[in-house]
């Protein structure tokens, strides 16, 4: 999984169907993963996350799958500085979450 916050633009990239098809010109189209902080994420509730996605593919993630990838990419990661949103993580209402965080954390001191 890497630094991937999401897979749909690896989808597109390999998708036999996309090889003759045209570069699309519509901004609306461009990928968002890439410009969505991990930190911001974990800090997002459901009504924020519904507001912000819902529309999008990231839709079907859920707001926990979101979340636990981000958790699992700041432990990919490694950067101190995610240590406290981690934290708060490790109290979401979500078990994957707060186990993805829990994770993230032991990967970071490893690399203290």
């Amino acid at each position: 999984m890497g630094d991937w916050l999401f897979g749909c633009d690896v989808c597109q990239d390999v998708c036999p169907w996309n090889r003759k098809s045209p570069a699309g010109a519509m901004s609306e189209l461009e990928p968002l993963a890439n410009c969505i902080d991990p930190v911001e994420i974990l800090a997002m509730d459901d009504a924020e996350f519904r507001r912000r996605f819902r529309h999008t593919a990231l839709w079907r993630t859920r707001r926990a799958g979101l979340a636990r990838n981000a958790a699992i990419v700041l432990g990919n990661v490694g950067d101190a500085n995610a240590l406290p949103a981690l934290r708060r993580a490790v109290d979401d209402p979500d078990a994957a979450v707060r186990e993805a965080a829990q994770w993230a954390i032991e990967q970071i001191r490893a690399r203290m």
